[in-house]
């Protein structure tokens, strides 16, 4: 039975954003929460562990120069996981976790860089999950994942017509008008 549990691997891809596409790394980051919650964590509660270990790695953040921006998650999307996590683990093995902090970041910009950030994130959703035992719910996570890619449409819906008000306004001036020589005078 053993060979059955042991060594599973899910593989789920990431797109990869322009590097200064900021609403590619707002897809990107749906599409890193929906693996989670689609394809990890339910597979995850199936699995049904007695102690979740997480080795909290920080490298995916948008700004850290390990990963040159590609994966483009912020502390924000760190502290989800952990939430997420903790909530399978109140919901399989009564909240146990171990969580270890993976080492060699670049920390530059001392306690306000991207590892910083990160790991006062993940912190603090341990923090709080320790408090509120709250458990994994795979209707809610299928919910949240409708609701945060509605959301991201609409505001991707907005920023296209945003750019089409921008490029249409630009048309309709037309060409600037000759200015008058200086010894022309304008009536």
């Amino acid at each position: 039975d053993y060979r059955n549990n042991c060594c599973r691997i899910i593989d789920v891809g990431l797109s990869l954003p322009a590097r200064d596409d900021t609403y590619g790394h707002g897809r990107q980051r749906l599409e890193l929460r929906d693996a989670y919650r689609l394809n990890v964590l339910p597979a995850l509660v199936e699995f049904d562990p007695d102690i979740i270990f997480i080795s909290a790695g920080f490298d995916a953040h948008r700004r850290d120069t390990m990963n040159f921006g590609y994966v483009g998650m912020i502390e924000e999307d760190f502290e989800w996981l952990t939430d997420q996590l903790l909530r399978v683990a109140n919901t399989c093995c009564g909240g146990r976790v171990v969580s270890a902090l993976e080492g060699g970041y670049k920390t530059h910009g001392g306690i306000v860089s991207p590892f910083a950030r990160s790991v006062a994130s993940h912190v603090r959703a341990l923090v709080d999950g320790g408090r509120t035992r709250e458990r994994y719910d795979e209707d809610e996570a299928r919910w949240e994942s409708s609701f945060e890619n509605r959301l991201n449409e609409e505001k991707e819906k907005r920023r296209q017509m945003k750019l089409h008000r921008a490029a249409g306004g630009a048309a309709r001036l037309g060409p600037a008008a000759p200015r008058p020589a200086s010894d022309e005078v304008c009536t």
